[in-house]
């Protein structure tokens, strides 16, 4: 399945920093899976996520940050 990478979108702000995420969408419509990264708010990030393999299943997934 051909997967489409869509890297650092914006999808808020808060106290002045940026929160970013990743889309890895395969080429048809499809559901979504919204991933946050474990961490505990002191280690960790969004890139950390292997999840490719989702994608190659049908889903859609989202990587988020969080503050």
């Amino acid at each position: 399945m051909v997967m489409r990478f869509v890297a650092d979108q914006l999808f808020a702000s808060h106290g002045g920093r940026e929160l970013r995420l990743d889309l890895l969408l395969p080429d048809v419509s499809s559901p979504l899976v919204i991933v946050i990264h474990g961490g505990g708010w002191r280690e960790g990030s969004r890139k950390d996520e292997g999840l490719e393999w989702l994608v190659s299943e049908g889903f859609g997934v989202a990587r988020i940050e969080y503050r």
